[in-house]
């Protein structure tokens, strides 16, 4: 028995039709039906009489009851499912379309039910795209330099065709219409960051064969971004006389004539007076005006004793240590300075030449890098062992470029020199050694003449040996 299904719930498919055991005897194809909660090993469906083997039939299954084939499966009946509509344009090639109603059978055959609408094929115009070349027109100064633009627009010529049943437009025609000029003014210059002028923008001075790329900013309406067009010049000396000052202007020289001042970057001095300004701010804060001033007469003192090279001084030296009690008078080394002055109270090891102590005097009025630079050298080291990176010897002995480094633990400890030997008090070492030879020489006289007295007359050569030295011991005694 055959049970027709709920018709919400019909079952229409496409199958495709195979030849069956019996074909040939009754004509009867089957199908292959596998539903969607199943992969594989389809249900048979038994096709209405008259369908060909390996054609499509568009079909609707009903499900016999009672039977099922050796595997279980529910087994079907076919019967032609209900035609489909569709409707498609359709060009009649006089200048018209046609929506087209056609009909599609259970044998998936179609045919054309008739006409549901014709109408004119469409024509029109519009703009598409807006082309824009900008024409920079560089004048005497910015004022008169200017952006000509002269806009074209592209326009399509439509027309309606027909594709796949659908009405679409297609471009028949395309044109060009230029558009009235629009200037623009040049709000700005702006310069590449990539060439080679930027990156040495802010030297003292510019080369005029240094590359740069500069271009001539302008917007379109007040609200739009800003644009760019290139200004043709390669190199510094090639770009207009306006746009040189409108770059220098930006990038002034600072006061202190070393490099410029970025004010695009709103800065007011240049990147080595704003360290140096830090640096002033750590001498003011550790080495005081008092100890600038201690330093300054210190230098003066040096300068107005007597100053001695290194060979000189280390001569000097030599010479004091032959004298008789100086060498322990003087106690620890004296070798190892590039200076030494000898002053009216002692003698002193320094690095600092003549001419750089004339400068360290001017130490308490020194302002802005000069104090810097004073306070760098004063806060370094004396000793010959200890000037590797000391700022003073790199750059004025060694003549080398560098920049100041300040600690602020040894500006707080600056100092000239080393004190080598106190004269004050080698001064009463040495009348205390003469006092001790006057005593000395003074008691080998008296016993000399008392072997003199003592003497027979019988020797009167011992006596003349005796006296001679008798004589010997009141010269050196008087100091003759």
């Amino acid at each position: 028995m055959i049970v027709l299904p709920d018709e919400t719930k019909e079952l229409i498919t496409t199958l495709t039709a195979e030849r069956g055991k019996k074909y040939d005897e009754n004509g009867e194809a089957i199908a292959s039906y596998v539903p969607e909660n199943r992969r594989r090993y389809g249900s048979i469906v038994f096709l209405p009489r008259g369908c060909e083997p390996d054609k499509q039939y568009r079909v609707r299954l009903l499900k016999i009851e009672g039977k099922e084939d050796k595997a279980g499966r529910e087994m079907y009946r076919a019967v032609p499912a209900p035609s489909t509509y569709s409707e498609r344009w359709v060009d009649n090639d006089d200048g018209t379309f046609s929506l087209v109603t056609y009909a599609l059978n259970w044998k998936l055959e179609e045919s054309e039910e008739g006409v549901r609408e014709m109408r004119p094929k469409a024509a029109r115009s519009r703009i598409v795209s807006t082309k824009t070349s900008p024409q920079l027109h560089i004048g005497v100064d910015q004022a008169s330099s200017f952006v000509e633009d002269t806009p074209v627009e592209v326009w399509w010529d439509e027309e309606e065709a027909v594709a796949n049943g659908q009405v679409s437009w297609r471009c028949s025609a395309e044109r060009e219409v230029p558009q009235s000029g629009v200037r623009y003014g040049v709000t700005r210059l702006g310069v590449e960051e990539g060439c080679e002028w930027h990156a040495s923008r802010l030297q003292s001075v510019w080369r005029a064969s240094v590359g740069i790329g500069v271009k001539a900013m302008f917007r379109r309406t007040p609200e739009s971004a800003e644009e760019g067009l290139t200004i043709p010049a390669a190199r510094w000396s090639e770009l207009p006389r306006w746009c040189r000052k409108r770059i220098e202007d930006a990038y002034p020289p600072c006061g202190c004539r070393r490099a410029r001042v970025d004010t695009p970057a709103d800065k007011t001095v240049c990147a080595r007076c704003e360290v140096e300004a830090e640096q002033v701010k750590i001498v003011e804060q550790n080495l005081s005006v008092e100890k600038r001033r201690e330093l300054a007469a210190q230098a003066r003192n040096f300068l107005a004793g007597q100053a001695f090279e290194q060979a000189d001084g280390i001569c000097l030296f030599e010479m004091l240590m032959a004298t008789e009690g100086m060498r322990e008078a003087m106690g620890g080394g004296y070798t190892g300075y590039l200076w030494y002055y000898r002053t009216d109270d002692a003698i002193w090891g320094s690095k600092f030449s003549p001419a750089a102590l004339e400068l360290v005097t001017r130490l308490p009025e020194a302002q802005g890098g000069g104090l810097v630079r004073l306070a760098a050298w004063c806060s370094g080291c004396q000793h010959y062992s200890a000037l590797a990176g000391d700022y003073y010897y790199c750059t004025q002995v060694q003549g080398n470029v560098a920049e100041p480094a300040l600690d602020p633990d040894k500006l707080a400890k600056a100092f000239l020199g080393h004190k080598l030997l106190d004269l004050v008090a080698v001064r009463s070492v040495l009348r205390d050694a003469e006092a001790q030879r006057r005593k000395v020489a003074e008691k080998a006289a008296r016993k000399a003449a008392k072997k003199v007295a003592q003497a027979s007359v019988d020797e009167p050569r011992a006596i003349g040996t005796l006296a001679d030295q008798v004589e010997a011991l009141n010269r050196r005694f008087r100091g003759c």
